[in-house]
Protein backbone atom coordinates (compact mmCIF):
# COMPACT_ATOMS: atom_id res chain seq x y z
CA UNK A 1 0.00 0.00 0.00
CA UNK A 2 1.25 3.38 -1.01
CA UNK A 3 1.32 5.82 1.75
CA UNK A 4 1.54 9.77 0.99
CA UNK A 5 3.41 11.08 4.35
CA UNK A 6 3.97 15.11 2.99
CA UNK A 7 3.08 17.50 0.08
CA UNK A 8 4.22 21.32 0.31
CA UNK A 9 3.89 24.24 -1.95
CA UNK A 10 6.87 22.82 -3.86
CA UNK A 11 4.94 19.37 -4.86
CA UNK A 12 7.04 17.20 -3.00
CA UNK A 13 5.01 14.37 -1.99
CA UNK A 14 6.84 11.74 -0.18
CA UNK A 15 5.20 7.77 -0.53
CA UNK A 16 6.07 4.12 1.06
CA UNK A 17 6.22 1.63 0.59
CA UNK A 18 8.12 1.44 -2.60
CA UNK A 19 10.22 -1.29 -4.44
CA UNK A 20 13.73 -0.86 -5.90
CA UNK A 21 11.88 -2.28 -9.08
CA UNK A 22 9.21 0.63 -9.30
CA UNK A 23 11.79 3.58 -8.36
CA UNK A 24 13.57 2.49 -11.59
CA UNK A 25 10.16 1.88 -13.61
CA UNK A 26 9.28 5.56 -12.75
CA UNK A 27 12.98 6.26 -13.62
CA UNK A 28 12.36 5.28 -17.10
CA UNK A 29 8.94 6.13 -17.52
CA UNK A 30 10.38 10.09 -16.52
CA UNK A 31 12.93 9.70 -18.97
CA UNK A 32 15.81 12.35 -19.69
CA UNK A 33 12.96 15.24 -20.36
CA UNK A 34 11.10 15.40 -17.01
CA UNK A 35 11.66 18.45 -14.68
CA UNK A 36 10.88 15.85 -11.80
CA UNK A 37 13.68 14.74 -9.83
CA UNK A 38 13.39 12.01 -7.44
CA UNK A 39 15.25 9.94 -4.26
CA UNK A 40 15.02 6.65 -3.06
CA UNK A 41 16.25 5.76 0.56
CA UNK A 42 14.99 2.20 1.88
CA UNK A 43 11.67 1.79 0.58
CA UNK A 44 10.83 5.64 0.98
CA UNK A 45 10.16 7.99 -1.92
CA UNK A 46 10.05 11.32 -2.57
CA UNK A 47 8.82 13.26 -5.73
CA UNK A 48 9.39 16.51 -6.30
CA UNK A 49 8.46 19.31 -9.41
CA UNK A 50 11.16 22.14 -8.15
CA UNK A 51 9.47 25.90 -8.98
CA UNK A 52 11.11 28.78 -10.95
CA UNK A 53 12.56 30.35 -8.51
CA UNK A 54 14.32 27.01 -7.22
CA UNK A 55 15.54 26.86 -10.34
CA UNK A 56 16.83 30.38 -10.60
CA UNK A 57 18.78 30.00 -7.52
CA UNK A 58 20.28 26.65 -8.88
CA UNK A 59 21.28 27.45 -12.27
CA UNK A 60 22.83 30.46 -10.85
CA UNK A 61 24.88 28.61 -8.29
CA UNK A 62 25.78 26.17 -10.77
CA UNK A 63 27.23 29.13 -12.48
CA UNK A 64 29.04 30.05 -9.39
CA UNK A 65 30.75 27.06 -9.12
CA UNK A 66 31.78 27.06 -12.65
CA UNK A 67 32.67 30.84 -12.70
CA UNK A 68 35.07 29.50 -9.14
CA UNK A 69 36.71 26.81 -11.57
CA UNK A 70 37.46 29.07 -14.39
CA UNK A 71 39.28 31.49 -12.49
CA UNK A 72 41.05 28.79 -10.02
CA UNK A 73 42.46 27.00 -12.91
CA UNK A 74 40.72 23.72 -11.82
CA UNK A 75 39.38 21.16 -14.68
CA UNK A 76 35.42 20.28 -13.58
CA UNK A 77 32.39 17.96 -14.75
CA UNK A 78 29.35 19.26 -14.22
CA UNK A 79 26.35 16.62 -14.45
CA UNK A 80 23.51 18.62 -13.25
CA UNK A 81 20.42 16.72 -11.94
CA UNK A 82 22.36 13.16 -12.72
CA UNK A 83 20.62 10.54 -11.24
CA UNK A 84 23.15 8.31 -8.93
CA UNK A 85 22.13 5.21 -7.80
CA UNK A 86 23.68 2.69 -5.37
CA UNK A 87 20.80 -0.80 -5.41
CA UNK A 88 19.08 -1.36 -3.91
CA UNK A 89 19.38 0.84 -1.08
CA UNK A 90 19.53 4.70 -2.48
CA UNK A 91 18.79 6.53 -5.51
CA UNK A 92 19.39 9.84 -5.80
CA UNK A 93 18.86 13.18 -8.33
CA UNK A 94 20.36 16.05 -6.74
CA UNK A 95 19.70 19.86 -8.01
CA UNK A 96 23.16 19.78 -9.40
CA UNK A 97 26.39 17.93 -8.63
CA UNK A 98 30.21 18.30 -9.95
CA UNK A 99 33.12 16.01 -10.28
CA UNK A 100 36.03 19.04 -9.32
CA UNK A 101 39.01 16.67 -7.04
CA UNK A 102 38.09 13.26 -9.15
CA UNK A 103 37.38 15.04 -12.75
CA UNK A 104 40.31 13.20 -14.75
CA UNK A 105 38.87 10.40 -13.46
CA UNK A 106 35.38 10.96 -14.44
CA UNK A 107 36.80 12.05 -17.85
CA UNK A 108 38.53 8.77 -18.30
CA UNK A 109 35.44 6.93 -18.01
CA UNK A 110 33.69 9.40 -20.32
CA UNK A 111 36.70 8.37 -23.01
CA UNK A 112 35.70 4.88 -22.17
CA UNK A 113 31.69 5.02 -23.30
CA UNK A 114 30.47 4.04 -20.31
CA UNK A 115 28.24 4.87 -16.77
CA UNK A 116 29.77 5.57 -13.86
CA UNK A 117 29.16 3.01 -11.74
CA UNK A 118 29.08 4.02 -8.30
CA UNK A 119 30.31 0.55 -6.85
CA UNK A 120 33.33 1.07 -8.39
CA UNK A 121 33.81 4.77 -9.35
CA UNK A 122 33.76 7.96 -6.80
CA UNK A 123 30.54 9.96 -6.57
CA UNK A 124 30.55 13.52 -7.49
CA UNK A 125 32.37 15.36 -5.31
CA UNK A 126 30.53 17.95 -4.82
CA UNK A 127 26.29 18.29 -4.62
CA UNK A 128 24.40 21.59 -4.24
CA UNK A 129 20.94 21.57 -3.01
CA UNK A 130 18.18 24.55 -3.16
CA UNK A 131 15.60 25.14 -0.32
CA UNK A 132 12.80 27.27 -0.92
CA UNK A 133 9.38 26.17 0.37
CA UNK A 134 10.98 22.68 1.20
CA UNK A 135 13.84 20.60 3.04
CA UNK A 136 16.53 18.39 1.29
CA UNK A 137 17.35 17.43 4.52
CA UNK A 138 15.97 13.80 3.89
CA UNK A 139 18.45 13.39 1.23
CA UNK A 140 21.33 13.65 3.52
CA UNK A 141 21.39 10.17 4.35
CA UNK A 142 21.16 8.71 0.78
CA UNK A 143 24.16 10.90 -0.14
CA UNK A 144 26.21 9.84 3.13
CA UNK A 145 25.76 6.10 1.92
CA UNK A 146 26.85 7.17 -1.65
CA UNK A 147 29.59 8.79 0.20
CA UNK A 148 29.44 12.49 -1.47
CA UNK A 149 32.17 14.51 0.38
CA UNK A 150 30.08 17.64 0.59
CA UNK A 151 27.58 19.53 -0.09
CA UNK A 152 26.20 23.28 -0.44
CA UNK A 153 22.78 23.32 0.92
CA UNK A 154 20.93 27.09 0.46
CA UNK A 155 18.38 27.90 2.44
CA UNK A 156 16.71 30.67 3.97
CA UNK A 157 19.41 33.24 2.46
CA UNK A 158 22.50 31.85 3.66
CA UNK A 159 24.53 28.84 1.82
CA UNK A 160 25.41 26.28 4.01
CA UNK A 161 28.66 23.96 4.06
CA UNK A 162 28.16 20.42 4.69
CA UNK A 163 31.18 17.79 4.55
CA UNK A 164 31.15 13.97 4.98
CA UNK A 165 33.05 12.71 7.70
CA UNK A 166 32.67 8.63 7.03
CA UNK A 167 29.62 8.75 8.86
CA UNK A 168 27.08 11.68 8.26
CA UNK A 169 27.55 15.35 7.37
CA UNK A 170 28.97 18.51 9.66
CA UNK A 171 28.47 22.10 9.26
CA UNK A 172 31.60 23.39 8.13
CA UNK A 173 33.12 26.99 7.03
CA UNK A 174 35.58 25.88 4.55
CA UNK A 175 34.92 24.16 1.54
CA UNK A 176 37.67 21.07 0.28
CA UNK A 177 36.72 22.01 -3.64
CA UNK A 178 37.55 25.61 -2.74
CA UNK A 179 39.70 25.63 -0.04
CA UNK A 180 40.42 29.57 1.24
CA UNK A 181 37.61 31.01 -0.50
CA UNK A 182 34.78 32.15 1.75
CA UNK A 183 32.14 30.56 -0.05
CA UNK A 184 29.18 31.33 2.31
CA UNK A 185 29.55 35.14 1.24
CA UNK A 186 27.73 33.36 -2.60
CA UNK A 187 24.55 34.61 -0.93
CA UNK A 188 25.23 38.42 -1.67
CA UNK A 189 25.69 37.36 -5.80
CA UNK A 190 22.17 35.73 -5.69
CA UNK A 191 20.45 39.15 -4.76
CA UNK A 192 22.93 40.85 -7.08
CA UNK A 193 21.48 38.95 -10.04
CA UNK A 194 18.16 40.23 -9.46
CA UNK A 195 19.27 43.88 -9.30
CA UNK A 196 21.67 43.96 -11.97
CA UNK A 197 21.49 41.05 -14.27
CA UNK A 198 23.07 37.61 -14.39
CA UNK A 199 26.08 38.78 -16.36
CA UNK A 200 27.15 41.26 -14.72
CA UNK A 201 27.07 39.23 -11.54
CA UNK A 202 29.32 36.75 -12.81
CA UNK A 203 31.63 39.69 -13.81
CA UNK A 204 31.18 41.23 -10.52
CA UNK A 205 31.71 37.55 -9.11
CA UNK A 206 35.13 37.23 -10.92
CA UNK A 207 36.29 40.55 -9.15
CA UNK A 208 35.57 39.61 -6.34
CA UNK A 209 37.72 36.33 -6.41
CA UNK A 210 40.42 38.04 -7.74
CA UNK A 211 40.19 39.83 -5.12
CA UNK A 212 40.08 36.80 -2.42
CA UNK A 213 42.75 35.70 -3.65
CA UNK A 214 45.29 38.44 -3.73
CA UNK A 215 44.93 39.11 0.50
Amino acid sequence: MVTTLSTDPTQRIALQPISWETFEHLLAELGDRSSTRLAYYRGVLEVMNPSSKHEQVNRLLERFVITLSEELGLEIYALGSTTWKLEPLAGVEPDSCFYIQNEAVIRAIVQQNREVDLNQDPPPDLIVEVDIASSSAPKFPLYAALQVPEIWLYRSGRLEIHQFDGTSYQPSLQSRAFAGLPIAQLPVFLQMADERGHNATIQQLRTWIHRQLSY
